[in-house]
């Protein structure tokens, strides 16, 4: 009765194997995954102490948010068959004019866990072009156009919305060298991209760049108008596409091209609405270790980041804003108000490229792609970092001007320097 017990006990092979695997495999990626695993374990070993140093309950956080995710993502990846279907024959032909793969189209404006890494990986003639696509840019680009912006644009104060328009055009700026700087990390995977597959791909997110910062510069309030119009359209697909294919999961009706969201997707490799919910188990998993690490973070770069913003002359609401935004932005909306503009600036134009590299966005890429986490992390952090050398830089040359404390516009470039006059 004991025997099958006893011999996987004293299996011992199965593990030596397994570590003999992990050396030999090891990638930076890995690492970065056995970080998060390391940390997890604290979590746990804190919550079975009573969550006597916090960890415990950012352990408990991860598997939490599992709820809020299921609502926000798994209707949308369910869709994406549908979307692919009808976006397909629109966006083909306009990519090919340039080159490009239409791949890149749900990237630049998707989220990754909005749809933006599956339809990437439908439209893709390889693998490499979707990863650079559904997770690279659309951890950068398709985030902001399609979560950050229509967010935060719902609870800034409107006095705030100049100013946050500077600094999402400043984030463009340095976003395709980010883009870039992580494709080329791509290199050390198993999906490497060509160097020119990579540009001839990341013109389009050049190219989309430039036509929102001329739209931000020349018609601001029309944009920001369309930027909320945008995530409210993406919030309605969000809570109504689940419906429909819960709907057709229960009953087993059939509706016409709805019915794709509950039919085995060769590229997906399975049912899509069964797809987004393990990728849902698969983010909470990665975020029970992450949201530990973040809170470890915060605890031991508190006080640097404080000295960063003396340096750099922002407050520290700011400076707590650009180490809260690592793992979320959210948290940053809503302190906006309690920052100079100095730091509204650099928290804005941070946000674009760099948020959630350690939280929602490491637990997606590691939960999909594993391989990829250095990557996005390296093309995130890169984009960010840029960011805010470019305003730092402008800001001392007094060719970009803030007040000290009210909260307003940025005093844009002059036109004879080659920016317009009033942002």
């Amino acid at each position: 009765m004991f025997t099958e017990l006893i011999e996987s006990v004293t299996n011992t092979e199965i593990f030596t194997s397994s570590l003999l695997s992990y050396v030999t495999n090891l990638s930076v990626s890995g690492i970065v995954m056995t970080i998060l695993a390391l940390f997890m374990l604290l979590g746990v070993y804190d919550k079975l102490r009573g969550n006597k140093l916090g960890y415990g309950e950012q352990f408990d956080r991860g598997f939490k948010t599992m709820g809020d995710l299921a609502l926000a993502i798994v209707g949308i990846i369910a869709l994406s068959p549908v979307l692919l279907l009808v976006l397909s024959p629109i966006v083909t032909p306009v990519y090919n004019l340039i080159g490009a793969s239409p791949a890149m189209f749900p990237g630049s404006l998707l989220a990754l866990d909005m749809g933006g890494y599956t339809m990437a990986l439908q439209m893709a003639e390889n693998p490499a072009i979707g990863n650079y696509s559904g997770l690279i840019v659309a951890s950068m680009m398709g985030i902001t156009l399609s979560f950050t912006i229509p967010y935060a644009l719902s609870v800034l104060d409107k006095k705030d919305h100049p100013l946050f328009a500077t600094g999402i055009l400043l984030g463009f700026v340095t976003l395709p060298i980010g883009c870039l700087v992580g494709g080329l990390m791509m290199n050390f995977t198993s999906t490497p991209l060509t160097v020119n597959e990579l540009l001839i791909n990341t013109l389009p997110v050049i190219i989309l760049a430039v036509l929102v910062g001329i739209g931000l510069i020349v018609k601001q309030s029309l944009m920001l108008k369309l930027f909320a119009a945008f995530g409210k359209i993406v919030t309605f697909i969000a809570v109504i596409s689940p419906g429909i294919a819960i709907f057709q999961y229960l009953t087993g009706i059939r509706l016409p091209l709805f019915y794709l969201m509950v039919e085995e997707d060769p590229v997906l490799g399975g049912v899509p609405l069964e797809v987004g919910l393990l990728i849902i188990g698969l983010i909470a998993i990665v975020l029970a270790g992450a949201f530990p690490m973040v809170l470890f973070l915060k605890r031991k770069l508190g006080k640097w980041m404080d000295r960063f913003g003396d340096k750099v002359g922002i407050n520290q609401e700011a400076s707590t804003g650009l180490l809260t935004q690592l793992a979320n932005n959210l948290p940053v909306w809503n302190q906006l108000k309690e920052m100079d503009n100095r730091g509204k600036l650099l928290n804005v134009v941070f946000t674009v490229s760099a948020a959630f590299v350690f939280g929602d966005v490491l637990a997606f890429v590691g939960g999909v792609n594993s391989e990829m986490v250095f990557p996005v992390i390296v093309a995130k952090l890169t984009g960010g970092v840029l960011a805010m050398i470019l305003t730092l830089y402008l800001l001392k040359k007094n060719v970009l001007k803030v007040g000290k404390t009210e909260s307003g516009p940025a005093d844009a470039i002059n036109a004879d320097q080659g920016v317009v006059e009033s942002i």
